[in-house]
């Protein structure tokens, strides 16, 4: 079941603009969080917000969809990694999927969060690890 991130969004909208938080749904039984654009400082309290509802409930694993997003900075980085900390001292996982757009793919290589965090091609294969 696919549902959008704001009340006055209809389901599975993605909203417009820098940073677009983008919908919430499922990969099979996991929930995702997509976003768009361009992730920064402006839109990252919104992602992170996001996250922290995903990472609430009792799932083991969360997808999160960055394949639109064309950059992401530090603190996109800060809300990924501390939704994969949450995850794992329960038993869970974080998969991040692509496939990653050049400029995102460089901030996890540049921080060794590539080594760290669970990347996959695509959706398809975060269903796969649920």
């Amino acid at each position: 079941m696919e549902r959008s991130t704001s009340p006055n969004d209809g389901p599975a909208a993605t909203r417009t603009g820098r940073g677009r938080p983008g919908t919430e749904g499922t990969a099979a039984s996991a929930p995702v969080v997509s976003a768009s654009g361009d992730l920064d400082w402006d839109s990252s309290d919104a992602f992170g917000e996001r996250l922290r509802q995903a990472t609430a409930g009792d799932d083991p694993l969360v997808v999160v969809d960055l394949a639109a997003v064309t950059f992401a900075d530090s603190s996109v980085l800060h809300a990924l990694l501390t939704a994969h900390r949450t995850l794992e001292a329960r038993g869970g996982a974080l998969a991040i999927a692509g496939p990653l757009s050049p400029s995102v793919l460089r901030l996890f290589e540049i921080s060794r969060a590539d080594a760290y965090l669970n990347l996959v091609d695509d959706l398809e294969t975060a269903r796969k690890l649920s």
